[in-house]
């Protein structure tokens, strides 16, 4: 597999007139990254209180590959069903998981 080379030249950020602010050269970059199919790998992270996790008498630690969007999205269900660890949301998974 063959990956489209960057048609962009780093020339392009004029640094000698002293003009170019850094957040005008992070506008260019942004704009040539989205024009070449670039995609951001920040995503929006959900906050959990960290106390309520300590509270828990889990044990043992189950630790699996996932993507990010995945991990996001794992998250997302887990607060938006009121589970505050990952183990609460896969007991209730698979307690209501059709076999």
């Amino acid at each position: 597999m063959t990956r489209k080379k960057l048609n962009f030249k780093i020339d392009e950020i004029d640094e000698t007139n002293g003009n170019s602010s850094n957040h005008d050269k992070r506008a260019l970059i942004a704009k040539v990254a989205q024009s070449e199919g670039f995609t951001s790998r920040q995503t929006e992270r959900v906050k959990i209180d960290g106390r309520s996790l300590r509270r828990t008498s889990r044990k043992y630690q189950l630790n699996i590959s996932v993507t990010a969007e995945t991990r996001d999205r794992f998250w997302q269900l887990a607060s938006s069903l009121g589970y505050s660890s990952g183990g609460e949301l896969l007991d209730y998974l698979m307690e209501n998981s059709d076999r």
